[in-house]
């Protein structure tokens, strides 16, 4: 009897787990921002440039229990040991960033853009070229585009070590378009 019961247990578990996953597994098209758009209201958008860095990893961020929003998605690009940066959507994303001095700022999608470099502190003189150095991100929300009524907050961030310029940044969210 007490065996039945574990088992029982484990396999109710097993089922939530699988519910935890969320709603952004369900298609399983092997496009991670397609798969993610099944289960949020928000447009996901996909970037169409990278600089020519591979997607290396995925997730779903779940949020923090203060929060009313659903999952946001983080894709990760570029090499272990190389350049790299990561795309943040959701919409609010329930999570802080980096903060450092406004180095640019650029209208993209009838949006206003903002980047941010992680210059030392206290940033004077710091400027655009310097996110390929100290690392850096840009934040924007997107507009929403039907069928989905809700916009999108986007934060692409590169980290010092691996970090791409600040003009890279700006292509990217330049030329990233709804998966819908």
């Amino acid at each position: 009897m007490k065996k039945s019961v574990l088992a029982l247990a484990a396999v109710a578990g097993l089922g939530l787990t699988a519910l935890a996953a969320g709603p952004a597994q369900a298609m399983g098209s092997g496009n991670p921002y397609a798969d993610h758009q099944v289960g949020v209201s928000y447009t996901v958008y996909q970037p169409t440039y990278t600089n020519g860095l591979k997607l290396k990893s995925t997730g779903d961020m779940i949020p923090d229990a203060y929060c009313d929003a659903e999952q946001a998605l983080i894709t990760n690009y570029g090499t272990s040991k190389g350049r790299q940066f990561s795309v943040t959507e959701g919409n609010p994303i329930c999570r802080d960033i980096g903060n450092g001095p406004t180095v640019y700022t650029a209208t993209i999608k009838g949006a206003k853009a903002t980047v941010q470099a992680y210059c030392p502190p206290p940033g004077n003189g710091c400027s655009l070229k310097d996110v390929a150095k100290w690392g850096g991100h840009l934040t924007v929300i997107f507009p929403a585009v039907n069928p989905y009524p809700r916009g999108t907050q986007i934060w692409i961030e590169t980290l010092k070590g691996h970090a791409i310029s600040g003009n890279e940044l700006v292509k990217i969210a330049q030329r990233m378009q709804p998966v819908g």
